[in-house]
C-alpha cells in the first residue's frame, strides 16, 4: 500500500512539473490533481534512509520521466569564451559586450609570457589573449611576440582591437600568426590584423589566420585583414578530423599586388571545408591559382559581397578544383584578371549560379579579363568563367562585359603575324556540361577575326567538346 501511494505521489510530481512548464493546468490535469488530493494522507511514508531503495523498486521509466521533467524546468545559460553569459547565436558571431582596459598597446607572448605581468613592454608580456584583451583600450594594439593558438573548445569574440606581430616574432614560412584548432571558434568584429611589425618591417609566415577542424571562423563588419607579399594567405582553412567553416559577413581582406604569379597564393584558401560569403570584399591580390579564393575539394557559397581587383595565372577571382562546388546566389565578381578564367576558373568542379531569395539581387560576373600569355602557358580563355571537365547550371544571374584577349604578334608594318588564344569572352567550356535556364550573358567580347578591335560574334561563348542544354533565352 505504501509503495502504491508513493507511485501515485511520483506520478503527481511528474504531472505537476510538466504542466507547470506548459504554463497552467488543463481541465483533465485538474481532475487528476483533485483525485490525488482526496487520497488518504501519506504521513506514513518511510523515513529518508528507505527512500533510495523505494525509488529503485518503482522502476526505471518513472524515475527517468521525473528526471526529464526536472531538467525541463531548469534554465540554462549559454556560455561564450571566458564564461560570459550571452544570447545564443547561430551566425558564428557572438553578441556579448566586451570590457576594455586602459593600455594603448599590450605585448602578448603565449610561449613565454605570464598573466602576472603588466603587458606594457616586451619583457612584461602577458601569456593569454584573454588577459591581453582585458588590458587593452578600445582600438588599441596587441603585439604578438610568439604565435597564438586557440585550442580550448570555446567560441571567442574579439572586437575593436588591432593585432600585429612584435619585432621579435620569428619568421616562419610554414607557421600561422594565429591558429584556431578543433571545436574552437573565433568571431572578429571591427578587428584589424596585419603582418606589419611594430618597426614597420614585414613578418614572413604562412597565413594571418588558420582554422583547422570543426568550428567557425567569422569575419564580421569593420574587420580588415591585410597581408603583403611575405605572407602566403590572409586566411587558410584545412581538414583535421572534421571540416572547418569560414563565414565572411563583412569587412575587407586585402592582399599584395605582386610582380609575377610564380609561387604566389590566394588570399583565402579553403581545403576540404566550407566558406560562405554574404558581405565584405576580397581584393588586391596576385596569385598563381585563384587571386581571391582557392578551393580544393571545398564548398563556396556567395550571396553577397565582392571579389574584385585580383590577378592570377588561373582564376582571377575564384579558382576551384578536385570536385569543389561553387554556388553564386548574389554578390559581385568583377575587375579581376587572369591568363584563363578572369572571374572564375573551375577544373573538375561544379558551378551553380542562381538567385535564391525572391527579392534578392542575383550574382553579377562582370568586367573581368582573360589575357593570353604563352610564356605563362595561358591562352586568354573565359573572360568571365572557364569551365573544364565540370558542370554548370546558369540560372538567375548576369555574366556581362567580360573580355577574352588573344596574344597577337605584329610585323613592322603593323600587320598581324600570329594570334594565340582569346576565346569565350563570357564563358569558355572544355569537356563541360552547361544547363542554361535563366542567365543573362551579354556584352562580352573577344577580338574580331582581323584582330584589330573588339567585337567578335563569338564573344560570349566558346565551347569545346561541351554540351549546352535547356536554352531558354
Amino acid at each position: 500500500m505504501k509503495r502504491k501511494r508513493l507511485q501515485k505521489m511520483i506520478a503527481l510530481a511528474v504531472c505537476t512539473a510538466v504542466i507547470t512548464t506548459m504554463g497552467g493546468f488543463s481541465a483533465a490535469a485538474e481532475e487528476v490533481y483533485e483525485v490525488a488530493a482526496d487520497e488518504e494522507t501519506v504521513t506514513d511514508v518511510p523515513a529518508e534512509p528507505e527512500t533510495e531503495d523505494i525509488f529503485q523498486e518503482v522502476g526505471e521509466d518513472e524515475e527517468q520521466l521525473l528526471q526529464q521533467s526536472q531538467e525541463g524546468n531548469e534554465e540554462t545559460d549559454v556560455l561564450f569564451g571566458d564564461g560570459t553569459v550571452i544570447e545564443e547565436f547561430s551566425s558564428g558571431e557572438a553578441t556579448t559586450d566586451i570590457q576594455y582596459g586602459s593600455l594603448s598597446k599590450v605585448y602578448l607572448d603565449p610561449a613565454g609570457g605570464s598573466d602576472t605581468n603588466s603587458g606594457e613592454a616586451g619583457d612584461q608580456a602577458v601569456k593569454t589573449i584573454d588577459q591581453a584583451l582585458s588590458l587593452i583600450e578600445e582600438n588599441g594594439t596587441i603585439y604578438l611576440k610568439s604565435s597564438l593558438t586557440l585550442n580550448d573548445k570555446e567560441d571567442h569574440r574579439w572586437s575593436k582591437v588591432t593585432i600585429r606581430p612584435a619585432d621579435t616574432l620569428a619568421d616562419d614560412a610554414f607557421k600561422p600568426m594565429i591558429q584556431i584548432l578543433e571545436d574552437t571558434g573565433l568571431a572578429l568584429d571591427e578587428v584589424y590584423i596585419s603582418n606589419i611589425k611594430e618597426s614597420g618591417d614585414s613578418w614572413l609566415g604562412q597565413t594571418l589566420l588558420k582554422k583547422t577542424g570543426k568550428g567557425v571562423l567569422t569575419i564580421g563588419t569593420g574587420t580588415t585583414l591585410v597581408c603583403d607579399a611575405k605572407v602566403k594567405h590572409a586566411i587558410y582553412t584545412n581538414k583535421e578530423y572534421t571540416t572547418a567553416t569560414l563565414k565572411i559577413n563583412g569587412g575587407s581582406i586585402q592582399g599584395a599586388d605582386r610582380t609575377n604569379y610564380d609561387g604566389q597564393t590566394a588570399l583565402v584558401t579553403v581545403q576540404y571545408g566550407t566558406a560562405e560569403m554574404s558581405g565584405g570584399s576580397i581584393t588586391g591580390n596576385t596569385a598563381d591559382y585563384g587571386g581571391g579564393i582557392y578551393l580544393n575539394e571545398a564548398r563556396f557559397f556567395m550571396s553577397g559581397g565582392q571579389i574584385s581587383g585580383n590577378k592570377a595565372r588561373y582564376g582571377g577571382g575564384i579558382f576551384g578544383e578536385n570536385f569543389s562546388n561553387v554556388t553564386l546566389s548574389g554578390g559581385r565578381i568583377a575587375d579581376n584578371q587572369a591568363g584563363d578564367g578572369g572571374g572564375v576558373y573551375l577544373w573538375g568542379s561544379d558551378l551553380k549560379m542562381d538567385r535564391t531569395e525572391p527579392d534578392g539581387q542575383p550574382c553579377v560576373i562582370e568586367n573581368n579579363t582573360a589575357a593570353a600569355d604563352t610564356l605563362n602557358h595561358v591562352y586568354g580563355q573565359g573572360g568571365g568563367v572557364y569551365l573544364g571537365y565540370g558542370r554548370a547550371r546558369l540560372g538567375k544571374g548576369t555574366i556581362q562585359g567580360n573580355k577574352a584577349k588573344p596574344q597577337i604578334k605584329y610585323n613592322e608594318d603593323g600587320e598581324v603575324m600570329s594570334s594565340t588564344g582569346g576565346m569565350g569572352g563570357g564563358v569558355h567550356a572544355f569537356n563541360g556540361s552547361i544547363e542554361l535556364t535563366a542567365a543573362r550573358i551579354c556584352n562580352n567580347q573577344t577580338y574580331r577575326r582581323d584582330h584589330r578591335e573588339w567585337g567578335s560574334p563569338y564573344g560570349s561563348w566558346y565551347l569545346r567538346q561541351s554540351v549546352v542544354s535547356e536554352w531558354l533565352l
